[in-house]
């Protein structure tokens, strides 16, 4: 089984304290801070090649002083990685993320990436592989049209990981097979969840689903709006754990050829993600 995922590469620095900072205070992180690969895309990439897939990357991160770390880290699990802008010097997307221990909450800091406007053959890349779907985190927008497009041309399914309304992902959505949304993913003119499904539907998706945190998913079945229970933790850090969610259920979506259930196991490899600190030591 083999994926294209085409997104966010970030660098992260995530420090572990015991409760957020008051204005003007500082506070010590427990240990040195992680520094760690991640973004929506490629934490979804790492987790597919986990569990047992084959993942080819697609993303922008250029040449800095991360570059090595970058490459060894996706040397671990064996994924692909097309650079966007391989050929430039660009400074990394830079995340900071400060989690409390005391319920794995979690603030980030990040910059917006930037577009770049470069070619890029995605008909020629797939052609040289076959892959079995496509993830769009909504990132590079102009790249992820072209990719859905063609993917839609080649009839490989799309998913998309919404994990937040960005501009002319609309554009996105009639090619999109199967959105994974999370509670802040909601376009201006929707004021809720149920319009929400009724607009993703009028776009032609089938299969949609609304993730909440520890609260039980909602999917779309016919004319029903479902809630799926999910796993009850105590949650260390919840860092990462909708992109694990969305690597996972790419996973099984494609071992089972089945919507509730990959929804089902994303949910437990996600929750059993979060009782551990950051986004690799619980595949450990």
């Amino acid at each position: 089984m083999k994926g294209l995922f085409l997104g966010l590469t970030t660098i992260d620095i995530h420090h572990i304290v015991d409760q957020f900072p008051r204005p003007d205070n500082k506070v010590k992180s427990h240990d040195a801070p992680d520094i760690l690969i991640g973004g929506p895309a490629t934490n979804a990439a790492v987790t597919y090649s986990h569990l047992g897939g084959r993942a080819h990357l697609v993303s922008a991160f250029g040449q800095n002083i991360f570059n090595s770390f970058l490459q060894e880290d996706l040397r671990k699990f064996n994924i692909e990685h097309h650079d966007l802008a391989a050929h430039r010097e660009e400074k990394p997307v830079i995340t900071s993320v400060v989690t409390t221990s005391e319920n794995g909450d979690r603030t980030i800091f990040t910059n917006q990436p930037a577009e770049y406007d470069v070619s890029f053959d995605s008909r020629g890349l797939m052609e040289e592989n076959q892959f079995d779907f496509v993830l769009l985190d909504g990132f590079y927008m102009q790249k992820a049209h072209e990719v859905a497009c063609e993917a839609r041309r080649r009839d490989i399914p799309v998913i998309l990981d919404g994990g937040s309304w960005k501009d002319g992902i609309e554009r996105l959505l009639p090619h999109v097979n199967y959105a994974i949304c999370s509670e802040k993913f909601m376009p201006p003119w929707c004021s809720g969840k149920k319009e929400l499904f009724s607009y993703l539907s009028e776009k032609g998706i089938r299969h949609m689903a609304i993730t909440r945190g520890g609260k039980p998913i909602l999917y779309k079945d016919g004319f029903d709006v479902v809630e799926l229970p999910v796993p009850e933790v105590k949650p260390v850090d919840t860092l990462g754990a909708g992109d694990i969610f969305h690597g996972a259920f790419a996973y099984y979506l494609n071992r089972f050829h089945d919507f509730v259930p990959a929804l089902e196991k994303a949910a437990e490899v996600a929750a059993h993600s979060c009782q551990f600190a950051g986004t690799r030591v619980w595949m450990q």
